[in-house]
């Protein structure tokens, strides 16, 4: 499972991009850890972050508040990755087959 980690300063409020986000997740029915993190000013010293920081996996994929559409194209990323890996993905798409019949029978 992924883990996205919205992260700012204790001067930026980082909660319009945390929600953004987990409506997108929402909204495609994903699997991922969603957390937000303030760090103090004081404990990161030289290296304080004024704005909000977007983490995927512990890697840094973006500074201050992202567009939707760069959402979007992380999240299309998580939606390419196979399930657990053990099926290849086929899983995945047979799970997506069968809540599309559910939409279309109700």
């Amino acid at each position: 499972m992924k883990t996205i980690k919205v992260v700012s300063s204790s001067r930026v409020d980082n909660s319009a991009t945390y929600e953004l986000i987990q409506a997108m997740i929402a909204e495609r029915g994903l699997e991922v850890r969603l957390e937000k993190a303030r760090i103090i000013a004081g404990i990161q010293g030289a290296g304080v972050m004024e704005a909000t920081g977007v983490f995927i996996d512990a890697e840094q994929v973006h500074s201050g508040v992202p567009e939707r559409s760069e959402i979007e194209a992380w999240l299309d990323g998580i939606e390419a990755e196979p399930c657990c890996g053990f099926c290849g993905g086929q899983g995945k798409a047979f799970f997506q087959s069968l809540r599309e019949k559910d939409g279309q029978a109700g």
